[in-house]
């Protein structure tokens, strides 16, 4: 694992990794692996679960707004993070509601758009 200015890399079984700092919220160094298990072997097995998602009444309507008509609304996730680029509270909470429910509407027509 090397800290890499506001940047942490570290190298997997499956490649490098590389997060920013600011995600982080320590680092545990030591613990070694068994030596009956592989590196890609002990990651399969880590007691990792996804983070639950709260819904409010706000969230529906972000989530309507994200995605409608059959499509994600591209425009209003711009939106949402031009006014979070700017400072709106309400904004930094719906940016990340808005891209979770246009991932799930990716994840379940089979679609990934990469940039």
């Amino acid at each position: 694992m090397v800290e890499d200015g506001d940047k942490i890399r570290c190298e997997t079984s499956a490649g490098q990794l590389t997060l920013p700092k600011s995600i982080v919220d320590h680092i545990e160094k030591g613990g070694l692996l068994p030596v009956t298990e592989s590196p890609a072997a002990a990651a399969a097995n880590l007691n990792i679960a996804p983070p639950t998602m709260e819904t409010t009444a706000n969230g529906t309507e972000i989530d309507h707004g994200a995605v409608h008509d059959g499509s994600i609304d591209r425009n209003y996730i711009a939106q949402l993070e031009a006014e979070a680029r700017g400072g709106s509270a309400n904004a930094m909470n719906a940016r990340p509601l808005a891209h979770h429910a246009a991932s799930q509407f990716e994840l379940s027509h089979g679609t990934w758009i990469t940039r």
